[in-house]
């Protein structure tokens, strides 16, 4: 649905009661499962979404005093070969910055264990918006140096966080943009904004713990 960030299909953090929510996936079909935070008062309500591919997606709304603070999604993305199109178009970071602009602070975080893990996460700070990407031995080949191209690497997950003060946001041990790459927000933003094919840029493994 088509309603201001953040917010998904028209449950809006800090305006939607969770009864609201409840009602609203009732009458789409879906069976949530529903409980308590351990160690605080939050209620949690969480459902999947069968994505069609043999695993689901889910959506979690974390509330307070029945109204909804925060909403996590975490999509199912269809693993693809690198440089082929994507079918997860929606939550791309082109899809972001178009929607929502030049992201507020872009930070990444390497993993140099057996998997090596490469993570980036979008700050979207005006809009209460959070997208982390990551993925497993995407390149293997170049650990101290890699290539990046966040509009066609095989990410292994994604997950975006709506609201203010989400609960458990990235915890990653992160370098900003301006230290990780040669490059500034604003050319960051333009280069998500041209040639998929062409927007890969090289991280500095070397600032990495």
């Amino acid at each position: 649905m088509n309603c201001d960030a953040p917010c998904f299909w028209g449950i809006i953090p800090g305006k939607t009661r969770l009864d609201e929510a409840r009602i609203f996936f009732s009458n789409l079909g879906f069976t949530p499962f529903e409980g308590k935070e351990p160690n605080t008062v939050d209620s949690f309500y969480t459902i999947l979404i069968d994505s069609g591919s043999g695993y689901d997606s889910s959506v979690t709304l974390y509330s307070y005093n029945n109204l909804v603070e925060n909403i996590v999604l975490t999509p199912d993305i269809p693993k693809q070969k690198e440089g082929s199109p994507r079918k997860w178009i929606a939550y791309s970071p082109e899809t972001l910055i178009k929607q929502f602009g030049s992201p507020s602070n872009v930070e990444f975080a390497i993993d140099n264990g057996p998997n090596y893990v490469i993570a980036m996460i979008m700050y979207f700070e005006p809009s209460h918006l959070i997208a982390l990407y990551s993925g497993y031995n995407m390149l293997p080949d170049r650990p101290n140096s890699p290539q990046l191209c966040p509009l066609t690497a095989p990410f292994d997950h994604v997950r975006l966080w709506m609201g203010a003060n989400p609960t458990d946001p990235p915890s990653f041990e992160t370098v900003s943009i301006e230290e990780a790459t040669s490059l500034s927000m604003d050319q960051f933003t333009q280069l998500m904004l041209g040639d998929p094919q062409k927007a890969c840029f090289v991280i500095n493994g070397d600032v990495f713990p």
